[in-house]
């Protein structure tokens, strides 16, 4: 065999990633690379590797858990990636992670940015009367709970603590 064959097989060791495959699909074609590579590595390198060539949001969760054995690591990979693929998106850890998962920031109305400056086309609202009872006095009703908004989130019927 030429020198460089080697060389190409640790060059493709070393760079490979999940990328678009699944789970057991990397794990193969890691186990191929090894093999063809004749790399002979302990247990706690190898499990490294796989870690590292997982996709981010697939490795943010297995890399959580202890694992002895690779193919724990492997089994609880294809679990994660399993939950994402049904749409049981997990939080993002990392800010350029490809998963699905994003905040809910529908508020009721529309939040304008301090520096808005209304159009000369926009008509301020006209103030609304508010009948008064045969005594004069304007007549308030209590809010209702499920009128009540959340301050920090602009929920209804809770109070931010």
């Amino acid at each position: 065999m030429p020198n460089h064959y080697y060389r190409d097989l640790y060059l493709k060791l070393q760079g490979l990633n999940q990328g678009y495959k699944t789970i057991d699909g990397y794990h193969k074609e890691m186990e191929i690379a090894m093999i063809q590579a004749n790399v002979i590595e302990d247990r706690e390198a190898t499990m490294a590797r796989f870690l590292n060539g997982l996709n981010r949001d697939i490795a943010n969760v297995v890399e959580l858990q202890h694992y002895v054995e690779l193919e724990d690591m492997v089994h609880m990979a294809t679990k994660v990636e399993r939950q994402l693929r049904k749409g049981h998106a997990l939080p993002a850890f990392n800010s350029g992670s490809s998963s699905s998962w994003k905040p809910n920031l529908k508020r009721e109305g529309t939040v304008r940015p301090r520096s808005f400056v209304p159009s000369r086309t926009e008509q301020p609202k006209a103030k609304v009367d508010v009948p008064t009872d045969a005594k004069g006095k304007s007549e308030t009703q209590p809010k209702r709970t499920c009128d009540v908004k959340c301050f920090m989130c602009q929920g209804h019927r809770h109070y931010a603590s």
